[in-house]
């Protein structure tokens, strides 16, 4: 069978060392850079300037500022899928590996550089950056959560096509908390987030268990 984009992405980020030395110095320069002045705003100066490398290095590793942000959007989500698919495959509970991916989902994007950044000064971009790409962040995440609940829960996603639609359920009420923090809940306290992801997310799973 072919390996998938995600499944290639995970295997990357797990058994790869990675990007040479000054790729990854350029990345996390890009990354300074967009969580500073916008990913629109941002210029190849700056990525340069950020990474401690030249201009001129940059263009000849990568070529346009557009596809450094492309590399850049590729390495941060198989870095998040990967930590996430280690840090439940850890966890024994099944109902206890939902809220821990809703907790990690929140706490990771509300603190993230680039979606920080992108929520506090130019939130309607969120949503086009999450779309960018082919697949997009947004249909590896999807992917990945129907992949854990075809696993973990498989009496919640029973009919045909509902491993997709529950996921895509469960990555919307996470980003929506990320664009519009909740006025009732502090979620920046894990130990609160936790508690409202066992109370208001696991049951939309468990409440679906045949």
């Amino acid at each position: 069978m072919a390996e998938t984009t995600l499944e290639r992405l995970l295997r990357a980020a797990r058994d790869s060392p990675g990007t040479d030395a000054t790729d990854e110095r350029i990345l996390d320069g890009a990354l300074s850079a967009v969580a500073a002045y916008g990913p629109a705003r941002a210029t190849m100066d700056d990525i340069a300037e950020a990474a401690g490398v030249g201009r001129a290095t940059v263009f000849r590793r990568f070529g346009a500022k557009e596809a450094v942000l492309s590399r850049l959007r590729e390495r941060e989500v198989s870095r998040f899928l990967a930590e996430a698919d280690r840090r439940l495959d850890a966890i024994p509970d099944m109902a206890e590996r939902v809220v821990e991916a809703f907790t990690l989902c929140v706490r990771t994007a509300r603190r993230h550089p680039w979606l920080e950044r992108l929520v506090r000064t130019e939130p309607q971009h969120l949503v086009e950056l999450l779309r960018q790409g082919d697949p997009s962040p947004l249909t590896l995440a999807r992917e990945f959560v129907a992949s854990r609940l075809r696993e973990d829960h498989p009496g919640a996603v029973a009919g045909p096509g509902a491993d997709q639609r529950l996921a895509e359920l469960l990555i919307r009420l996470a980003f929506a908390y990320v664009m519009f923090p909740s006025e009732l809940v502090d979620f920046d306290d894990r130990r609160r987030l936790r508690a409202f992801a066992t109370e208001m997310i696991l049951p939309v799973v468990t409440g679906r268990m045949t």
